[in-house]
């Protein structure tokens, strides 16, 4: 018995010895290659930008270029210095420090340890106003938040919803619980176009792909296909970063005006992956949707703040009317920097994208880092009035309507 438990052992630290050996590699190589594929755009993007001859078709060319997607040893890879990989091992011991620190939900049950008086009171929910939120309108952006990236919006004509998320329990029943329930089942909302920005539980349920099923298009980033196909969805667009859709056929005509509408995927900085082995083996990205080629609803989906990106969004596709940004999911900094935005970088990312209002998410919901459940909202809404910025969070299920210029 000894001799098999020694072997065991011997097989299993050869195993981890092998992975640490190929981490090491294939990491030193992604470095490097980003390292001299940003150097090699840098400088091809500064001679356009700064040609005195350059148009504007010659420039969003440019920016594009620099900012397109980005494969290493067969996965995909962030083209961003400010991006640091982060090993499983870092994940283990971030988690075992908390867990030594004290516990954020029950053992194994994944119920967070909170009053529900207090739940109640600070996350209030409300029922959904269907007949608001799927109504049409010529000028107006209507958005419900139904938690974490989750939102209803009708676009005028055009109904989204995005990154969906309405099970109670994150991966399995063992996984980290709701905070508070969804506003209301999938079945009930009309739904035109489903984006979804990486693959990641939290982004996307796949109870809900069941829920919702074929009746909506489904536009995801690259190599996602595969996970709806499994539950039986089939009406899939695949985007890379920069490629353009026309949706105009699945809007409605608010007043009987036909307008165009659509979807461009655009840059994130963040990963993906679901299992412990299927990291990056898809795409990730955030989504603009347009209305008669003007930038109208920007969804950031996840990511980290990188000084450049959203400003060249900016460039190429012009200023938007309306940002959905994830503000929370930071802390620790020190492991979270390069895949979640706080609050202040939220802001800042709005404001490069020369968004007029912005919505935070990406709180609330679960607890699955170590800031207060509250505090992304606070700070969000606290730094928005100091910078001046149109800048608010929702309730659950509080819809709101926003008017556009265009």
């Amino acid at each position: 018995m000894g001799i098999r438990l020694s072997h065991f052992v011997y097989a299993l630290g050869s195993v981890y010895g092998c992975y640490l050996v190929f981490h090491t590699v294939t990491g030193a190589i992604k470095r490097k290659n980003i390292r001299e594929r940003e150097k090699d755009l840098i400088e091809s993007c500064s001679e356009s930008l700064n040609a005195s001859d350059a148009t504007d078709s010659a420039k969003a060319a440019a920016l594009k270029k620099r900012f397109s997607s980005l494969i290493v040893a067969g996965r995909f890879a962030n083209p961003f210095q400010e991006y640091r990989d982060k090993g499983f091992i870092e994940f283990i011991c971030w988690n075992l420090f908390v867990t030594l620190r004290g516990p954020i939900w029950g053992s194994g049950s994944g119920v967070c340890l909170l009053d529900q008086q207090e739940l109640d009171r600070n996350l209030p929910v409300h029922d959904v106003d269907l007949a608001l939120a799927s109504a049409p309108s010529s000028n107006a952006v209507k958005v419900t938040w139904l938690g974490q990236s989750c939102v209803h919006a009708m676009v005028n004509g055009l109904s989204v919803l995005t990154d969906p998320i309405f099970s109670n329990h994150l991966v399995n029943s063992f996984g980290p619980k709701r905070l508070r329930p969804a506003p209301c089942p999938a079945e009930l909302l009309p739904i035109d176009i489903v984006l979804v920005s990486h693959n990641h539980p939290d982004h996307l349920d796949l109870e809900s792909c069941s829920s919702i099923g074929n009746r909506a298009l489904w536009i995801v980033p690259l190599g996602v296909r595969k996970i709806l196909a499994q539950r039986g969805v089939y009406n899939i667009i695949e985007m890379d970063w920069w490629q353009e859709l026309d949706v105009t056929d699945y809007a409605a005509t608010p007043g009987g005006r036909k307008c165009s509408y659509k979807v461009v995927c655009t840059p994130a900085m963040h990963w993906s992956g679901r299992k412990l082995f299927d990291k990056n083996w898809s795409l990730w990205c955030s989504f603009m949707i347009c209305k008669d080629d003007k930038p109208v609803l920007f969804h950031a989906g996840d990511t980290g703040y990188q000084p450049e990106m959203f400003k060249a969004i900016r460039e190429v596709l012009g200023p938007c009317s309306l940002a959905i940004m994830p503000c929370g999911a930071y802390k620790p900094r020190w492991h979270l920097c390069g895949d979640h935005m706080d609050p202040s970088e939220s802001l800042k990312a709005a404001e490069d994208l020369g968004a007029e209002k912005v919505i935070g998410v990406h709180w609330g919901t679960f607890i699955v880092t170590d800031e207060f459940y509250l505090e992304p909202r606070d700070l969000f809404n606290e730094l928005g009035a100091e910078r001046g910025i149109k800048a608010e969070t929702l309730e659950f299920g509080d819809c709101k309507e926003y008017i556009i210029d265009h």
